[in-house]
């Protein structure tokens, strides 16, 4: 249920083509319980299939008995699922994971540096876009290079050039290359796929799926309560309005992150 939930970004568009938003919440609980409905079906079926059941289901597959070439290319490509859709989803990711590590180095950016250095950056944290930077340049005669501020006893006309910024530039590929680096070196040093996906489902995703949304919504109330001051109507409200969901949700998320971390230290082997 954790990457079917995860993965509720993609309910948004299916929400845009319905008319009427009256009954919007049966429709969202109709949804999740199919799903519910597909995994227990889908764990069920596991748990009478195979002997040993494996933390990534997938692998089950490569290990179960076949007598037939057809049931060796039916496993193997079972087996395979999870890397065809990984692979096609893969530029997108990369492409999210570039413009949210692009923001950071804005947000820092911002932090650190002045105005004018972050101008020279062509930072998009300030409003200007990170591969072109507006430079205003003087033309009088054949000398268009001349910057207005060096030629102030002059009466040129102004020129808005829009060129190129070779720091911004350099700076999207750098993290495009560190993004697929990181990944090419992560697959060329481990095979392990349960460890990986146990450390980035526990940590970051934790992070990413409750602990954020939780504090961005206990702020946010907070701030629409003292700028707004007008509640949501009932017909749209949603049924976790209530101000113990988040606080429910981030004890939840402590209480994932400790469970995690007692079995990657084996705490529970020494239990009778």
């Amino acid at each position: 249920m954790r990457k079917a939930t995860s993965c509720n970004f993609s309910l948004n568009a299916g929400f845009w083509n319905f008319r009427s938003k009256r009954h919007i919440f049966i429709y969202l609980a109709m949804v999740y319980v199919l799903v519910l409905i597909f995994y227990l079906a889908l764990a069920i079926t596991g748990t009478f299939s195979f002997s040993h059941i494996f933390d990534v289901y997938s692998l089950n597959f490569l290990h179960s008995k076949t007598d037939t070439l057809h049931e060796l290319l039916v496993n193997n490509f079972l087996a395979l699922f999870p890397v065809f859709t990984l692979s096609s989803n893969y530029p997108i990711v990369a492409c999210t994971l570039i413009n949210n590590l692009t923001v950071q180095v804005d947000l820092i950016s911002e932090l650190f540096f002045s105005d004018t250095k972050m101008q020279v950056l062509g930072s998009s944290a300030m409003g200007f876009n990170p591969h072109y930077l507006l430079k205003l340049y003087t033309r009088k005669g054949n000398d268009p290079a001349c910057l207005l501020e060096d030629r102030p006893d002059s009466d040129p006309e102004i020129v808005v050039v829009d060129t190129i910024s070779k720091i911004g530039q350099w700076r999207h590929y750098a993290i495009a290359l560190v993004v697929i680096a990181s990944a090419t070196l992560i697959a060329f040093c481990t095979d392990n796929v349960l460890m990986l996906t146990s450390i980035t489902g526990s940590y970051p995703g934790v992070g990413v799926q409750y602990i954020i949304p939780s504090i961005i919504a206990i702020y946010g109330r907070r701030f629409s309560t003292l700028n707004i001051g007008a509640e949501v109507p009932r017909a749209v409200r949603s049924p976790f309005s209530s101000s113990l969901w988040p606080i429910a949700m981030l004890i939840w998320s402590a209480f994932i992150v400790l469970m995690v971390i007692l079995e990657s230290c084996h705490a529970f082997t020494y239990l009778p």
